[in-house]
C-alpha cells in the first residue's frame, strides 16, 4: 500500500536518519486479560484498582493496555489505582515517553496508619492493617480482634491475616501471636501456608542487607502465593497452578462441588491468576469462580 508514497514518507517520519531496518507488522492478540478489580458507580464511573507486591518499573505498561481494554469496552470515566502491598520502592506512577504522559493513582498501604484501618471494624480492612503503617507493631492487637470473632468468619480471617504478613516478613511473628492465644492454624496442612512460614524463617536468619533483598523477593513470591501463582513462574506450570487453586479454594469453602472442580481444572494460566487474587476478599465459592451456569458447569 502507497508503495510510490514510501520514500517520500520515510524521509519525514526518519528525521533524515538511516533506515535501520523494517519491523514486522504483525501484533499478536491479547486473549484472557483480565484486571483485579472493576466496579461500577452509579454516576458511570469505573473504578480500576490493581494489587502490586513487587517494584515493577514497567507496571505503566500494563495500565495503558488496561486502560484500552476497558474503556473500549465499557467505555465511561475511568479510574486507575495500583494499589501497592510491597516493600521497598513503590512502583512509579505514569508514563512519560514520546511526547505523551500516561498517568494513574499509586495507593502504597504504608502510608496509611494501621489504626485508621483496624478501627474501622471491617474484617478485610483488619487483615491489610498488616501491610499499613505501624501495622507490624500493633499484629498483637490486630491478632487480637481477629480472634475474637466467631465461626468461619474468625478463621477466614486469621488465615488472611498470617497470609499478608508474609508479604512484610512476619509470619512467624504471627504464627507466635496465635499460638499464645490459643488460637491454632495449622501450616502443615496448607503448602502454601507452610512455603510463606518457611520463608519468614530464611529471612530472619540472614545479614540486613540479605534480608533486605530477601524480603523484596519473598513479597513477590508470597503474594503470588496468596494469590495462587508466583512470580517469575516457568511455563509449562499451569497444572500444578491449578492444583494450588484448588486446594486453596478447599481450605477455604470445603470440598468443591463439580462444577467448580470442573471449571478449575479447565481454567487458563490468566483465569487462575484471576480466581486466586480474589479469594483473600470473597466469601463465596460463586464470588471467585463466577456464578454457576444453567448447564450446571
Amino acid at each position: 500500500m502507497f508503495q510510490e508514497d514510501r520514500p517520500t514518507l520515510f524521509r519525514r517520519l526518519s528525521r533524515g536518519l538511516a533506515i535501520a531496518g523494517y519491523l514486522n507488522v504483525e501484533v499478536p492478540k491479547v486473549r484472557h486479560r483480565r484486571v483485579d478489580l472493576l466496579i461500577a458507580l452509579a454516576d458511570g464511573a469505573l473504578p480500576h484498582v490493581e494489587f502490586q507486591s513487587a517494584h515493577d518499573q514497567h507496571i505503566g505498561y500494563r495500565m495503558m493496555e488496561y486502560w484500552a481494554l476497558i474503556k473500549r469496552r465499557h467505555g465511561g470515566p475511568l479510574r486507575q489505582v495500583v494499589v501497592f502491598v510491597g516493600q521497598g520502592a513503590r512502583v512509579p506512577d505514569r508514563v512519560e515517553e514520546d511526547g505523551q504522559i500516561f498517568r494513574y493513582e499509586v495507593l502504597d498501604l504504608r502510608d496509611i496508619p494501621a489504626e485508621d484501618l483496624i478501627e474501622t471494624g471491617n474484617p478485610g480492612d483488619l487483615a491489610l492493617a498488616v501491610l499499613a503503617n505501624g501495622g507490624n507493631a500493633r499484629l498483637r492487637e490486630i491478632v487480637q480482634r481477629a480472634a475474637a470473632m466467631k465461626g468461619v468468619q474468625r478463621k477466614r480471617l486469621l488465615a488472611k491475616i498470617l497470609i499478608l504478613s508474609g508479604l512484610r516478613g512476619a509470619a512467624q511473628k504471627v504464627e507466635l501471636e496465635m499460638k499464645h492465644m490459643g488460637v491454632i492454624i495449622d501450616v502443615t496442612k496448607n503448602p502454601v501456608l507452610m512455603r510463606m512460614y518457611r520463608e519468614a524463617q530464611q529471612i530472619a536468619q540472614q545479614e540486613p542487607e540479605q534480608k533486605v533483598r530477601a524480603e523484596a523477593e519473598a513479597a513477590g513470591r508470597a503474594k503470588g502465593m496468596a494469590e495462587g501463582r508466583a512470580e517469575g513462574r516457568a511455563e509449562g506450570m499451569a497444572e500444578g497452578e491449578s492444583e494450588i487453586l484448588r486446594k486453596q479454594l478447599t481450605a477455604k469453602f470445603g470440598s468443591l462441588p463439580r462444577w467448580a472442580a470442573g471449571r478449575v481444572s479447565k481454567a487458563t494460566p490468566t483465569q487462575i491468576e484471576r480466581w486466586a487474587r480474589k479469594i483473600l476478599v470473597a466469601d463465596t465459592l460463586e464470588g471467585v469462580l463466577g456464578p454457576r451456569h444453567r448447564n450446571g458447569s
